[in-house]
């Protein structure tokens, strides 16, 4: 708008200062040759009247003197003088002296001296007759003589005004010849003659100059208003045609005056629409009350200047945004003529400045507020909540399986996915809900009006269900889950932080309660966040400190009941809370990122005492998702082997299927290189999971480990014996070992021996031993025959414990 501010002030100027022009002292007067070509051209007007006028004076000597003894000299004179009067006259007619030369080029300096030449031999002509009449005059026809030729002289003299140039040439002749006449005269007359026609020559001289200098600096100032006409007129006619601004004009009545081009395009409007309208009459129905419409009237109503007024306009059933610039008109009385100012379109900027707004507190991508607005308004209910008591709510949403929709289809699919899920949330919200996407597959909600539990409750369930619901997205059905956390205020905190602390507690809660499911906020999740914490801080030492520990559980042949190898679990010796099973803190390990430091140190320990162990036994470590997902686990297994010389072959690796969920092509290249090395690879918890069976298609698995609850359920439930059946024919025609965990009994054992079961692991053969004491249970199963029963098994179990 500087651009803007600057034209108008600068036009505001030349419009209240054209008579500005009319102050100037011309010093010195600069003779242009267009100012020098006017004057010329006036003075070829005026030449022939002058001319009449010599040949008039002289008829009235040639008269007065006929019967003068100087009558034949006087018409020697009169007759070139006449005949000189009339070329003159002629010789302007046809000439252009001064006529149509405004360029200096045009200018011819021919004509002028033909000019100049012709009123010099017309002075020498006047300048015969004062002698003339001089010798043989009285006193009386002396001063008529003499009278006449002061009129002659002051004929000059106008001519002078113009162009000195022209007239001198014949006043220095007629003027020498008087002087020198009356002063050869020797009377007194002469001398009272002279004297007077000094005076009066003197005048005539000093008026004529005056005057030059007058219409000198009237023409110089006439041209230089006429620059200036024009120099406006350009600028108006450019700045209506091709600026980016356009000017208006108001009068008296408000309405609009001498509606120029530009304006009539830019406002969609012809001139005599615009001229029946104010500006207030240009406004938009449905902008409402604007403050700065209301400054804009104030301004037109008080008369005064307003600056950057914007205003949105309906041009051709759209709405434009408009900045008005107006100062007020007075004329020279200080009567008040209208408003005059400078408009521009600032519809592009506003929508630039709006989009600007948009992306400073909406996430780009689903159009929910961003994390910092989310800030900002979990601030300001805050506030409100502290000076008038208004309670709120928080709602944290947490997308479950996202992750493997990203790595398996790509995130343009992941994006379209989120888009989607924001949808859905919106359309589950209360419309007063402000929802905010904090980042990645995390959604937050802000109820600003008061909510129950139980209205909360409902909003979580109608969440779940419609992100349960498959989404279809290119032709792909995707199937994910979500998590929420709940928190009220001020029940559950009264500080941001609080908040944020408690409902992001009711979310790990909601995700520890199997994921897809909602928890709001109670206190005692503040106890457990407190023991996890220390929990945390205190396995980051446990490796350093020589705390965790590994204990050996070993499986057998279902058949022969002989030891195949042992399974390794992971202890934590807590010097305060004494043994901690890793389901407490494995979960943490995988939270914190400690998992990968403690995973590899549990494969290089194993290794490094199985290689101890004869060679018939196998050591079979179970494998985090997340540890697995690291790039170095295949590299971390192979040092291990070679450092402990164990043979890759008695290394059993154990899986879930949640591993392959998560990054399902990454996980199977990785197992595809580490049975390369000759490691083997189980499948832990089979059928815990809803798509086992398409995984055992996917990468062919040395060994399924049946999960424990299917053994479990075996002696109240028909149903499990069924399955363990099916499991059972599955793994013969696969070609795969079947191991059943979670052994705990006589039947059971019994049961899945006659299933065909090729191992069995559980605690009716040994509970998990450290490593000290396996020695002794190898020895003890040596010197004891197993094949007389499960007595003898059980035996063994009962001296090993």
């Amino acid at each position: 708008m500087r651009m803007n501010k600057r034209f108008f002030r600068g036009l505001s100027k030349l419009r209240h200062n054209k008579v500005a022009a009319d102050k100037m002292t011309v010093e010195p007067i600069l003779e242009t040759n267009q100012v020098l070509s006017q004057k010329l051209e006036l003075t070829a007007r005026l030449v022939p009247a002058l001319m009449l006028t010599n040949i008039l004076l002289a008829s009235i000597i040639f008269v007065a003197f006929a019967s003068s003894s100087a009558s034949d000299l006087r018409s020697v004179a009169y007759l070139p003088l006449c005949i000189t009067s009339i070329l003159a006259i002629l010789f302007l007619r046809n000439s252009n002296v001064g006529a149509h030369n405004s360029h200096a080029e045009n200018l011819n300096k021919k004509p002028r001296l033909i000019v100049s030449a012709i009123s010099f031999g017309i002075g020498c002509f006047w300048a015969l007759l004062p002698p003339a009449m001089t010798l043989a005059s009285t006193g009386a026809e002396l001063i008529i003589a003499f009278a006449v030729m002061g009129g002659v002289l002051s004929v000059a003299g106008l001519t002078l005004a113009l162009t000195p140039a022209l007239a001198l040439p014949f006043i220095i002749p007629v003027l020498a010849s008087c002087y020198i006449t009356l002063f050869m005269s020797g009377t007194l007359q002469g001398l009272y003659l002279a004297t007077g026609l000094t005076i009066y020559i003197s005048m005539v001289l000093l008026v004529s100059l005056n005057d030059t200098r007058s219409k000198a600096r009237g023409l110089t100032i006439e041209k230089a208003r006429a620059k200036q006409d024009k120099t406006i007129s350009l600028l108006l006619r450019d700045f209506d045609q091709h600026a980016s601004h356009w000017l208006w004009e108001i009068g008296t009545d408000s309405k609009f005056v001498r509606v120029l081009d530009r304006f009539k395009d830019v406002s969609g409007r012809t001139a005599s629409e615009l001229e029946t309208l104010t500006i207030p009459d240009l406004v938009a129905e449905d902008s409402g009350r604007l403050p700065a419409l209301e400054t804009l009237q104030h301004a037109i109503n008080n008369k005064d200047s307003f600056t950057d007024v914007h205003m949105p306009v309906l041009v051709k059933g759209e709405t434009s945004w408009w900045s008005m610039t107006g100062t007020p008109d007075f004329d020279k009385s200080g009567i008040f003529k209208g408003f005059h100012g400078v408009g521009s379109d600032i519809t592009l900027q506003k929508k630039s400045d709006e989009r600007i707004q948009f992306l400073a507190h909406h996430d780009v991508l689903t159009g929910l507020y961003n994390r910092a607005h989310f800030t900002e308004l979990l601030h300001q209910n805050v506030s409100r909540l502290e000076r008038y008591g208004a309670t709120f709510s928080l709602m944290f949403l947490d997308l479950d399986f996202f992750k493997s929709v990203n790595d398996s289809y790509g995130h343009p699919m992941g994006d379209k996915l989120l888009i989607d899920v924001a949808a859905r949330i919106r359309a589950v919200m209360p419309s007063a809900a402000a929802i905010s996407r904090l980042g990645g597959d995390e959604f937050a909600v802000i109820f600003q009006q008061s909510l129950s539990q139980q209205q909360l409750r409902e909003i979580a369930e109608a969440t779940l269900e419609t992100i349960a619901v498959p989404f279809e997205i290119d032709g792909e059905k995707l199937q994910i889950g979500v998590s929420v956390g709940v928190a009220l205020a001020p029940h559950h905190g009264t500080r941001p932080d609080q908040l944020l602390r408690n409902v992001d507690l009711a979310l790990y809660r909601a995700k520890e309660t199997g994921r897809n499911s909602y928890c709001v906020f109670e206190a005692g999740m503040d106890s457990v966040a407190r023991e996890r914490r220390a929990l945390e801080f205190d396995l980051r030492y446990a490796l350093e400190g020589n705390e965790l520990e590994l204990f050996y559980q070993p499986f057998v042949n279902a058949q022969t009941n002989k030891p195949l190898g042992f399974e390794a679990l992971l202890r934590w010796n807590h010097p305060i809370r004494g043994q901690i099973s890793p389901a407490e803190f494995i979960p943490i390990a995988e939270s914190t990122g400690l998992i990968g430091p403690i995973g590899e140190w549990v494969i290089c320990e194993a290794c490094n005492v199985a290689a101890t162990w004869p060679e018939h036994l196998r050591i079979a470590v179970n494998l985090s998702a997340l540890q697995f997902n690291k790039d170095r686990v295949v590299e971390i297994v192979s040092r291990s082997l070679a450092e402990s010389g164990l043979p890759a072959h008695r290394l059993e690796l154990e899986i879930t299927e949640s591993l392959l969920i998560d990054q399902p092509d990454d996980a199977i290249a990785k197992l595809m290189q580490l049975k390369k090395i000759g490691v083997s690879i189980a499948m832990d918890d089979f059928g815990t999971g809803y798509s086992s069976l398409s995984y055992m298609l996917k990468f062919p698995f040395d060994k399924i480990k049946v999960d424990k609850s299917f053994i479990t359920a075996v002696k109240n439930e028909n149903a499990a014996g069924d399955v363990l059946r099916t499991i059972a024919s599955l793994g013969k025609s696969l070609k795969v070992q079947m191991t059943a965990e979670g052994v705990e009994t006589f039947e059971q054992a019994e049961f899945l021996k006659d299933l065909a079961f090729d191992q069995l692991q559980g605690f009716f053969f040994s509970k998990p031993l450290r490593g000290s004491e396996i020695p002794a249970l190898l020895l003890s199963m040596t010197n004891k025959t197993l094949a007389d029963g499960y007595g003898k098994v059980v035996s063994l179990r009962s001296s090993a414990a």
